[in-house]
């Protein structure tokens, strides 16, 4: 049985592939009429997404929570990372100009530096 995302996906990128305008190949939300939608537009879609979510039973632990388009958008960023994508294909997933921008995805929390330790490769040097 295919996944109900998939077949929606799949349907929306040939939707989109046949009518994209000139110029948005590289874009990932385009309109219906194949223009790219401005970062304003995707903000409201993604606060309407995200009300509707919160009303569902199953998702009422999300009525506390402040979500946002950005918060949607550092938290892929930083899943990556710590999926270990590396930087530079995070960067052109994420569209920054400058591996610096890049980094803020980087941080470390306390688990991961004790799994570093453990890790054999790592632990040998404070041997």
């Amino acid at each position: 049985m295919a996944c109900p995302l998939v077949s929606f996906t799949n349907g929306v990128r040939t939707h989109v592939s046949a009518n994209a305008k000139a110029g948005t190949s590289q874009c990932l939300f385009v309109s219906k009429r194949g223009e790219r939608l401005s970062r304003r537009r995707i903000q409201m879609i993604s606060e309407e997404a995200f009300n509707r979510l919160k009303s569902l039973p199953d998702f009422h632990y999300l009525q506390s929570k402040k979500l946002s388009s950005h918060k949607l958008r550092h938290t892929f960023g930083t899943r990556l990372v710590r999926e270990g994508v590396d930087l530079v294909t995070v960067q052109e997933l994420m569209g920054h100009t400058n591996l610096s921008t890049t980094q803020i995805y980087t941080h470390v929390n306390n688990k991961q530096k004790q799994e570093a330790m453990r890790n054999q490769n790592v632990a040998k040097f404070f041997e």
